[in-house]
């Protein structure tokens, strides 16, 4: 399943989740990956309300400033640069580069 967002409710996806999570991984590492799972989810959050109602298009610098910060409150330095660091690259080169047409 790629993607179970608005086709499941919450609870649905998560039993999905758990149920992959203690098919495939030891013992030792299900509470992480739970754990990892759930500051996902409260990540989608942060960014959900943080940008309701917002147009993040007309400052995308501070926009990506915000999402890195969301992103090192709530996975913590080391997990967020393991996650986040190509893609955060990524959309840094494309705001850069967005910036010269504006």
């Amino acid at each position: 399943m790629a993607s179970a967002t608005g086709e499941e409710d919450a609870a649905a996806i998560r039993a999905h989740v758990l149920a992959t999570a203690r098919a495939q991984l030891p013992p030792a590492e299900l509470l992480r990956a739970v754990a990892l799972y759930d500051r996902y989810l409260d990540y989608r959050a942060a960014l959900h309300a943080a940008f309701a109602g917002a147009a993040p298009s007309r400052d995308p610098e501070a926009a990506l400033a915000l999402v890195e910060r969301l992103q090192v409150e709530l996975f913590g330095p080391e997990d967020a640069a393991r996650l986040f660091a190509a893609g955060n690259a990524l959309t840094a080169a494309a705001v850069a580069a967005a910036a010269v047409y504006r």
